[in-house]
This record gives structure tokens, sequence and C-alpha cells, in this order.
């Protein structure tokens, strides 16, 4: 159901307006909308940008939360300071990535800087 929907709307949204522009479209149906799903659901790109996105939103949590709410002294032995530090590297070892790499790197994702 999800993929006839997605295939009808990217009829709609996508392929009708760029045919409207002289814009040659390829028709994609509800199977071809779940194969190209897929494909990005597995392209490591992809899930290291969503990584990313994810760790730095709890990264600026952590970072908000190190100072204590009574007196805000920081102290550099507390857990909070600890975790942040291993959330830190572990986002600067994501933008490290080699994904070029990885299984099921494809160089013709859209996501990947050319």
């Amino acid at each position: 159901m999800l993929y006839e929907q997605l295939a009808k709307m990217f009829e709609s949204q996508v392929r009708a307006p760029r045919q409207a522009q002289g814009i040659p479209c390829p028709a994609l149906g509800p199977a071809d909308i779940k194969e190209h799903l897929l494909e990005h659901t597995l392209e490591p790109s992809v899930m290291i940008s969503e990584e990313i996105r994810f760790l730095k939103s709890v990264v600026a949590t952590m970072k908000d939360r190190v100072f204590s709410r009574e007196d805000d002294v920081l102290d550099v032995k507390d857990k909070r300071v600890e975790a942040y530090i291993k959330a830190q590297k572990q986002l600067v070892a994501l933008y490290n990535t080699k994904v070029t790499t990885m299984n099921f790197h494809d160089a013709k994702c859209a996501v990947v800087k050319r």
C-alpha cells in the first residue's frame, strides 16, 4: 500500500510537473519505488548521515546538561562530562568514516559528494 501511494505521489508531484516543463522523467511504479527505498536504506552514506544528525542533537542536549543546575559548576570528573566526550568522539568518527569501503556503497547515490 505504501509503495502504491508513493508511486502516485511521484507521478503527480515529480513526474507530471517535469514533463509539463518538457523535462524527461521516467515513470516509476510501486516496485521501482520499493527498490529505490531499499537501496537507500542499505547505502552507508545515508545511514551515516542519519546517525550524524541524530548524534549531533544528542551531543547538543548533553552539552546543555553538563553544568550542575544548582551552582553552574563544571566538574570534569562528572560522568556527564565523560559521556559527552565519548559522544563527541563517536560523532568525529562518523564524520571520518570512509563509506567508499563499506558494504553496499554505491557511488551513484545522490548523498555521496562527487
